[in-house]
């Protein structure tokens, strides 16, 4: 009887104790469920990492071209941009005035045109009309001579009869080697113009494709009157202004070339594992509001 007596008190205070067990439970799992944030799960996708670095850093040009004075001499005479401008491949830069090279390619022209004229003279040094005229001289005086010839003959035979003093014969002789001294010169002078001819012809030959590439050089000087751009980019520099002076080699002004352009900046420590050599990247310009692909 009091083993029962003990049970039936006993199952009260176990009741009561199972009650507060669910109850300290139940208490500590609301209050586990204010602290755990909400997971929202998402479809997983195939792709790259992809991080996203900040930097401060320059946009620039890959290079800067230099425009260069092509022609000997001249004056700006009109400037269409400044520095700063955007300015694309063949566009009008600024001129330089031409009315120089104009007046100098004229007068060449006229030497080449005097130049081949002369060549045509000197095709056939013979009949050159210096030489002809030479050959004219020389045929009087070989007719001369031989009539010298002739006289000294006849005053021979007078002499020879007694009919002539002996200076006559001296005389006649005289005139003969006067003749013959003349002849030997007009020879010599023929051969020295004949020489002097070839030595023009020869100078001639030079000097017409010289004064051809000479004119050639002129035309474009002209045509480079007309400076334009020979790329797209930004006018960094204007170098002269209107109504000065230029010759062979000044600098006009100079361009920045963008058909590439480089971004120069510092990469933190912390950051160098996430980029190597020759890695694309997308960058990104609040300046300029673009985004770049590169390497």
């Amino acid at each position: 009887m009091l083993t029962k007596r003990i049970f039936f008190k006993l199952i009260p205070a176990l009741f009561f104790i199972l009650l507060g067990w669910i109850l300290s439970n139940a208490y500590h799992t609301l209050q586990r469920e204010k602290i755990i944030p909400e997971v929202v799960s998402i479809e997983a996708r195939k792709g790259r990492i992809r991080e996203n670095i900040g930097l401060t850093t320059k946009v620039c040009e890959k290079e800067t071209v230099n425009i260069l004075s092509s022609i000997e001499k001249g004056i700006v005479e009109k400037i269409y941009i400044k520095s700063g401008d955007y300015v694309e491949k063949g566009q009008g830069l600024m001129e330089l005035k031409k009315d120089e090279l104009v007046n100098t390619l004229k007068r060449e022209e006229l030497n080449l045109e005097q130049a081949k004229e002369k060549q045509g003279q000197l095709a056939d040094i013979l009949t050159h009309p210096e030489v002809l005229e030479k050959n004219v001289e020389i045929e009087r005086l070989k007719w001369n001579l031989n009539q010298a010839e002739k006289s000294l003959e006849d005053a021979k035979e007078l002499y020879s009869k007694q009919a002539v003093a002996y200076r006559e014969v001296e005389k006649q002789d005289l005139e003969l080697r006067e003749q013959r001294m003349n002849l030997e010169r007009l020879l010599r002078e023929k051969e020295q113009l004949i020489k002097k001819l070839n030595d023009q012809k020869k100078e001639n030959q030079i000097e017409i494709p010289a004064l051809a590439q000479r004119i050639s050089d002129l035309s474009l000087q002209i045509k480079n009157c007309l400076v334009l751009s020979p790329i797209t980019g930004i006018v960094r520099k204007v170098a002269v202004e209107k109504n000065n002076k230029v010759e062979y080699g000044t600098l006009l002004l100079s361009i920045g070339d963008q058909s590439e352009l480089q971004s120069r900046g510092l990469l933190k420590e912390n950051n160098f594992f996430l980029v190597k050599l020759g890695q694309k990247v997308e960058y990104t310009s609040d300046a300029l509001g673009k985004v770049f692909s590169g390497r």
